[in-house]
């Protein structure tokens, strides 16, 4: 019994001081840089580490926001926005609905406003959509991927559809870079936009489009519709992929799930982004499209707490992949400190400030050689405040 005894006392100090140990290492970690942790941290089998150290801005301290939508008022942004007569007017599921006119275009505007005007409950709020169409001429595919990073397998492998073949903030023939993105986002300021800043940005110049317009035709197997010149300076535009911005920090665009390995089911819930773009042509705004902006309610924010380091919320994803065996090789590609909302209440949330890790698995169909492998990309999920995995792996 004695012997038993004294085991079990070796036992457990043996556990606490491991604890402490792996504690005061984890404090240890916490006071080096990115870079230094990435050159010495040991990765479990088939874990690769692939960002930047250089693109990870972090924050002293962030505060927790609950929120509603930011509703757009139709009324200003139609007066705002249409060029055109107004020939049609509808109240529609999801928010206002306009169609005007011009010589040779025709315009297309729908304020999203969750079903308020139709007298009905609908998922679409915080934002609208826009589209220019052109009257005379057969309208030429976008020939580019129209949605930020990172790619859906469907979009992956498509030439036609690249969007690293397009410079980002290049000038264009008709319009330096500065002088249309400042228009873009004074039109938006114009009607009733909170602040923006832009996360990806390219410049679809005319040779480009025409390259992808070969590569279009390739993939379908069909017979072009236009010729190599029929592509001119006029088809040039810029597209801009934008975000939200709450106390300096953006919300995220990227989709994600809420709970994924904290019991809730093996798939999680799906959490909703945000998402604003806009395509800026020779003619003006062709496209706009923007929802799920929110409006925070500054009488019920949190006190600005410390946002824990890039190493803590790096060092939460390791620890985790540590204790699984990862039969696929799996890369992390990116972290950045960002906004994610979670459902509250009716038409309410939660904006959290988290560190989101974009991870990158293979994707390998029958079809599939080593030089088309596609991935499928998820999202590490790190409260930037408590230091806790939000979603993970499992």
């Amino acid at each position: 019994m004695r012997k038993y005894l004294l085991s079990l006392l070796i036992l457990t100090v043996v556990i606490i001081v491991s604890a402490c140990e792996g504690s005061k290492k984890g404090d240890d970690d916490d006071n080096l840089t990115l870079e230094q942790y990435l050159q010495q941290v040991k990765l479990p089998n088939n874990l690769e580490i692939a960002i930047d150290p250089e693109t990870v801005v972090s924050a002293q301290e962030a505060r927790i926001h609950e929120a509603g939508y930011w509703e757009l008022d139709p009324e200003t942004v139609s007066k705002h926005l249409l060029r055109g007569e107004l020939v049609e007017m509808q109240p529609m599921a999801q928010g206002p609905w306009y169609h005007a006119s011009g010589d040779t275009y025709d315009e297309y505007l729908n304020v999203y406003d969750n079903g308020k005007s139709f007298g009905i409950e609908e998922s679409s709020a915080g934002g609208m959509s826009y589209v220019v169409y052109e009257k005379s001429e057969t309208e030429k595919p976008f020939l580019i991927v129209n949605h930020p990073d990172p790619l859906t397998l469907s979009d992956q492998g498509r030439k036609s559809m690249a969007k690293s073949d397009y410079s980002s903030y290049a000038d264009l023939t008709f319009k330096p870079y500065e002088e249309a993105l400042a228009e873009v986002l004074e039109h938006m300021k114009q009607m009733g936009f909170p602040e923006l800043a832009v996360s990806e940005t390219y410049s679809m110049d005319v040779e480009t489009q025409r390259k992808h317009y070969e590569y279009y035709v390739e993939e379908r197997g069909i017979e072009p519709e236009f010729d190599p010149e029929d592509w001119t300076t006029a088809d040039e535009k810029y597209i801009f992929f934008l975000r939200q911005v709450i106390d300096e920090i953006p919300v995220t665009h990227s989709s994600w799930t809420w709970g994924q390995g904290t019991g809730v089911g093996p798939a999680g819930n799906w959490m909703q982004s945000t998402w604003i773009s806009a395509v800026y042509s020779p003619d003006g705004l062709q496209k706009m499209y923007a929802a799920n902006m929110y409006r925070i309610k500054e009488e019920l924010a949190s006190e600005a707490m410390p946002v824990v380091s890039p190493v803590h919320a790096l060092r939460t994803m390791i620890d985790e992949y540590s204790d699984l065996i990862i039969e696929e090789k799996l890369t992390a590609t990116s972290m950045e400190l960002v906004y994610v909302s979670v459902p509250k209440g009716k038409e309410t949330f939660e904006l959290i400030p988290a560190w989101m890790i974009t991870i990158a698995e293979p994707y390998e169909s029958d079809h599939s050689d080593e030089d088309s492998i596609k991935y499928n990309y998820r999202q590490y999920v790190v409260h930037a405040i408590t230091g806790e995995k939000i979603s993970g792996s499992r």
